[in-house]
């Protein structure tokens, strides 16, 4: 059934069971006349004709000619196919076509863009166009035909890919959220019986915001650069001043030693000196007593031991002996010296280099006084005629080893009893170090410390 207006309809059985329009491509939807050729259907409007294969409720191969194809008018009043014309009522007169006859490609319509907007402004030059970042803009545009208008069809383009063309029927598109960048909107249109038309093309660009600007970024790395190297300074300046804190206690601590060693030996060594030496002038009167006399060399004997005892005291004081050299000299003399007093055969073996490295006083005062008590447990308790002293540097540790060939005891009964010992293994593990004690009873006794050297 034509319909004035509304297309084509196809009934069967009292019911529509199809619908033709220009939407569909029909040339019009004003349509006068159907005729039906087999499986060819001819109609009839009042924009040209159209013909298209009908079978099986399908419909194919649309075609639609019209006075750019070469027919006198497309005002189509009546319409009817024989042999192999087509015959044609036109407003201008009959008209017999071939039914051959091919749809001309028509000329494609000439594109424009009208306008440029955002929501507050008209943009009038589409040169230099930039918008801010997160701006919304509509372009709107147009294709210039008299045949049929209501069939124009739109591509656009942004990419610059061919593979990305968007068609569109609409004559305006909004942009929203675009990245920042340089864009090139391209667009072109074609008519229902036309190729695409050459592309026209704008080129716009989205200014990004100023976080991604490069004089923000030169001014916050700058910033940040700043701020680093502030803190830096800072901490190197903090730094500074402790460590310089630090050293002037350190230098004042030493300072104080220094003085105290130094008051010790000039006035109590000095008084000790002298009340040792006036006992030894008394003790050589030829007129004393045998007890006066034996009082006398008692209290040489024990003055003899007072002024060992401040130099071992001025010794540990003073700030000019932290050094690991001049403690081990020292704990050699002492050895030597402990050896000699008490007729033992001593091996004392010290290492060929010693490196210059200061030690804490703390330090050398706990192993002194871990050697000092060794050696007179030795020479009190041990009957031994025999001492082997070693000192080893291996890697950053300090070993030490002192052996004698005594009676021995048994550790178990001694360890809970014996405070010497205990007091000699806390002075070791006070500077971090390690001490261990061996002894057999008829074997002699073997006392062993390792100590890292910080």
């Amino acid at each position: 059934i034509a319909t004035y207006g509304n297309g084509i309809h196809f009934f069967k059985g009292g019911k529509i069971i199809n619908h033709l329009t220009m939407a569909d491509g029909l040339a019009g939807d004003l349509c006068r006349k159907v005729f039906v050729d087999s499986s060819v259907i001819y109609v009839a409007t009042n924009q040209g004709f159209s013909y298209f294969n009908y079978q099986n409720n399908h419909i194919s191969d649309i075609k639609t000619i019209t006075i750019s194809d070469g027919i006198v008018s497309n005002d189509i009043k009546d319409i009817c196919a024989r042999g192999n014309n087509i015959y044609l009522a036109t407003s201008a007169g009959l008209c017999i076509v071939n039914k051959n006859i091919s749809q001309s490609s028509a000329a494609a319509p000439p594109v424009y863009i009208t306008s440029v907007s955002t929501r507050d402004v008209t943009v009038e030059s589409f040169e230099h166009l930039k918008f801010d970042y997160n701006t919304d803009f509509n372009l709107n545009y147009i294709a210039i035909t008299f045949e049929q208008p209501d069939k124009i069809s739109y591509a656009y383009n942004t990419t610059g890919n061919e593979k990305d063309w968007m068609e569109t029927k609409n004559t305006s598109i909004s942009f929203s959220s675009l990245s920042p960048g340089n864009y090139t909107f391209q667009l072109r249109a074609k008519k229902y019986n036309s190729d695409w038309s050459k592309a026209t093309s704008i080129h716009f660009s989205i200014i990004p915001p100023f976080w991604q600007q490069w004089w923000f970024r030169l001014l916050f790395f700058s910033a940040l650069a700043g701020t680093i190297y502030y803190l830096l300074q800072y901490a190197a300046e903090r730094r500074y001043r402790i460590q310089l804190r630090l050293l002037k206690e350190k230098q004042a601590l030493a300072d104080e030693r220094s003085r105290i060693s130094s008051d010790m030996h000039d006035d109590l060594g000095a008084d000790l000196s002298n009340l040792l030496l006036m006992t030894r002038i008394t003790g050589q009167t030829p007129a004393l007593a045998d007890e006066e006399r034996s009082r006398l060399n008692k209290l040489e004997a024990f003055a003899t031991g007072l002024v060992g005892k401040v130099d071992e005291i001025i010794w540990a004081l003073n700030p000019r002996n932290d050094t690991l050299s001049g403690m081990i000299y020292f704990i050699q003399d002492y050895a030597l010296n402990i050896a000699q007093l008490s007729s033992l055969e001593s091996g004392i073996h010290m290492p060929d280099d010693i490196p210059s490295k200061g030690v804490s006083a703390i330090f050398r005062r706990n192993i002194f006084l871990v050697v000092k008590e060794a050696l007179n447990n030795i020479v009190r308790h041990s009957r031994a005629t025999g001492l082997a002293f070693e000192i080893r540097l291996k890697g950053n540790n300090f070993e030490l080893m002192i052996e004698d060939n005594g009676n021995g005891f048994n550790i178990n009964s001694i360890e809970s009893n014996g405070d010497g010992l205990l007091n000699m293994k806390k002075r070791i593990e006070e500077v971090g170090g390690t001490f261990e004690m061996q002894s057999d009873f008829g074997v002699g006794s073997k006392i062993s410390i390792v100590v890292p050297l910080l």
